[in-house]
């Protein structure tokens, strides 16, 4: 991707409440899912994700088919506070004899490691999930978002793409294809609209999703400079008191930070809190998505 220039069209956000963290709308395996072994280099990656784990959040347990998918389904719920104990019973049920409990696995490892900022990881185990079963609607969204974290925006288009052919009310992915869609045409302001208006549109848990509004540079400096005066109307002007003169810098010094942030691809989709950041936070699609 092209460096941007300063007036170049950058994302911004209505103001308005931000939607919090969701768990997502739930895991769905598949329970015809084909067979399939794990190749060489993924075993060897799985040994190094158990190397994450430290020995307090290794816990042993024996389940059926069944109880292995309700336990792999209770942490993924609650992956995003326990990512290292979700890791552990993944990467427990990797040899399961059961394909789906094994695809399934794969699904969690991807978020565990996501969590943990171990991306590349997070990719190899949501591709092996989605290479067992390309109908996975929830391998589809890991490897995804695992994908977008590493800037490859186009190949986690494309896998937004097959996910909405299967899960098309799942607002998380229309989301976040809007802002892959940003990126990928960063000068267009109307790139990504239909998408998150697609999202903004979808009733769920995940709370209220919004358009954002994109100006140039020059713009976006203009808008902080006429916030400052209408402050300054408000509270009588500017007293020229230390404090005073202090508080504005740091405003600007902020609206400028602010903004070369934005311009920045890699420090912007880590920025916590952005639209972005709350689409990946989603866990997998279910049942009522498609």
């Amino acid at each position: 991707m092209r460096p941007r220039s300063a007036d170049d069209v950058t994302p911004s956000v209505i103001a308005g409440s931000r939607p919090s963290h969701h768990s997502g709308p739930g895991y769905v395996a598949n329970p015809e899912a084909p067979d399939f072994e794990l190749d060489k280099p993924l075993r060897g990656a799985a040994a190094r994700w158990l190397n994450l784990v430290p020995a307090e959040h290794r816990h042993d347990g024996r389940e059926s088919a069944k109880d292995a998918l309700e336990t792999l389904r209770e942490h993924a719920r609650s992956c995003p506070d326990h990512p290292l104990g979700a890791l552990w019973v993944a990467h427990r049920h990797l040899g399961d004899p059961v394909p789906a409990v094994r695809i399934a696995s794969l699904v969690l490892a991807s978020e565990a490691l996501w969590w943990l900022g171990h991306f590349e990881d997070a990719r190899m185990a949501a591709q092996a999930a989605a290479d067992a079963d390309p109908a996975s609607a929830q391998a589809l969204w890991r490897l995804a978002v695992a994908l977008y974290r590493q800037g490859r925006f186009e190949e986690a288009g494309g896998r937004l793409d097959d996910l909405l052919k299967l899960a098309s009310r799942f607002a998380p992915a229309w989301a976040l294809r809007g802002q892959v869609t940003v990126w990928l045409d960063a000068d267009n302001p109307e790139a990504g609209r239909a998408d998150f208006a697609a999202a903004a549109a979808l009733t769920s848990d995940s709370g209220t999703w919004v358009v954002p509004y994109r100006m140039a540079g020059a713009d976006f400096r203009a808008q902080a400079e006429a916030e400052i005066r209408l402050h300054d109307s408000e509270t009588g002007g500017s007293s020229g008191a230390v404090v005073d003169v202090v508080l504005r810098e740091e405003i600007r010094k902020s609206v400028a930070e602010l903004f070369d942030a934005a311009l920045e691809p890699h420090a912007a989709i880590a920025i916590k809190g952005a639209p972005e950041q709350h689409a990946e936070g989603a866990n997998v699609p279910g049942d009522e998505d498609g």
